[in-house]
């Protein structure tokens, strides 16, 4: 594979990071600051449109490397939220 599960997994992050960021932008300009965020982390991920793309088509046939690629997500945010809950305490 072109990507290991480790980087897919941080681009993931990423790209829900800004999907969320961009959700709180009014209508008008949301896709806009959209598009900015994905082109900032294609930059940073190194990685095009395409070959994004290619891997959700490749995960939507791999469903065990799509679970293993989400735990890993999902471990990395509950880790930054321990993270903040000691900065709060």
């Amino acid at each position: 594979d072109k990507y290991t599960n480790e980087e897919i997994a941080l681009i993931f992050k990423d790209v829900y990071l800004a999907k969320s960021v961009a959700n709180d932008v009014r209508k008008p300009i949301k896709d806009s600051v959209l598009n900015v965020y994905l082109k900032q982390i294609s930059k940073f991920h190194n990685i095009t449109p395409e070959d994004f793309q290619q891997i959700e088509i490749e995960l939507s046939h791999d469903m065990e490397r799509l679970e293993q690629i989400l735990i890993i997500v999902v471990n990395d945010f509950n880790q930054i939220n321990k993270l903040d809950e000691n900065i709060m305490e």
